[in-house]
């Protein structure tokens, strides 16, 4: 029950409501000019970036831990009871999957200036990466929707194998470098 919370509740109808909840999260502040106007302050990009990306990240967690945490005891309460670190470790599995999605949907802000296409891209693009995930080996190596799919498999067998950890830095390597991607357009563009 509470992998199918992470499976089909989190990840399908969660991925569409934080795509359209982020994706105006800079898009919005370049076309009103605010973008324009912090720039101008002693403000780096860098910290311009990690503050935007910080905040949403921690909204989301604090969002879906507390979704997570009633579903858990639901399921303990009704059916059995799951071991409190298996369920944390795979909430932590869930958290990585989340960055990328949330640092994906902010680099989509970046690049276009229509908040429908930013969703529409960001949502597709995710929704492959979920659809992908499971489908070969190596694919989950590089495939970052594959956290997803570790913490479903976390919560329903306790094993946690040895090339989750691969997966975890091609995941965190995959959102530094959207970072870096992010901060040289918004330098190019000189806003």
């Amino acid at each position: 029950m509470l992998a199918s919370t992470l499976n089909s509740q989190f990840d399908q109808l969660g991925i569409i409501i934080l795509a359209i909840a982020t994706m105006g999260i800079i898009q919005g502040e370049k076309a009103n000019g605010m973008m324009a106007f912090i720039l101008t302050r002693p403000v780096s990009i860098t910290s311009y970036l990690n503050s935007k990306l910080l905040t949403h990240f921690i909204l989301a967690v604090l969002c879906i831990s507390l979704g997570y945490a009633m579903s858990l005891g639901y399921t303990s309460y009704l059916f059995t009871s799951v071991p409190i670190m298996r369920a944390l470790i795979a909430l932590a599995f869930y958290c990585i999957w989340l960055l990328f999605i949330i640092t994906f949907v902010a680099m989509m802000s970046t690049f276009f200036n229509s908040t429908p296409f930013i969703a529409l891209i960001s949502i597709g693009v995710l929704f492959i990466c979920r659809f992908c995930a499971g489908l070969h080996p190596f694919l989950d190596v590089i495939n970052p929707a594959s956290n997803s799919l570790y913490a479903t498999t976390i919560i329903m067998t306790g094993d946690i194998e040895k090339w989750y950890s691969f997966n975890i830095i091609v995941t965190l390597l995959l959102v530094l470098s959207m970072m870096a991607i992010m901060h040289h357009f918004i330098a190019k563009k000189k806003f």
